[in-house]
């Protein structure tokens, strides 16, 4: 675990299909860098990642249950942080 690492003390969920990972992998990986990783949408999650299998279906309009939520999350004044893929990959890489 890395106390400076951007994810540390961070809760991050996921939806939709991803590329470069498996979401266990993705679960695995957060936690080793001492972030946490939820199932579900709730307001103490700070970034909910989509899988970049999916984002061209969200950009369409079509939503999941987790990105409604985050979206409902947002519109209350949460600073929750929607990512795609590729940028939690690079957030996780930096």
């Amino acid at each position: 675990m890395d106390p400076d690492h951007p994810v540390y003390g961070k809760v991050l969920a996921f939806t939709g299909g991803m590329f470069s990972m498996s979401r266990s992998e993705a679960a695995d990986l957060i936690t080793s860098l001492g972030a946490n990783f939820k199932k579900n949408m709730s307001a103490a999650v700070d970034y909910l990642v989509i899988g970049d299998l999916d984002v061209v279906s969200f950009t369409d309009g079509q939503m999941t249950g987790k990105l409604t939520g985050a979206v409902e999350l947002r519109n209350e004044g949460s600073t929750l942080e929607i990512l795609s893929e590729r940028d939690f990959v690079g957030l996780v890489n930096s």
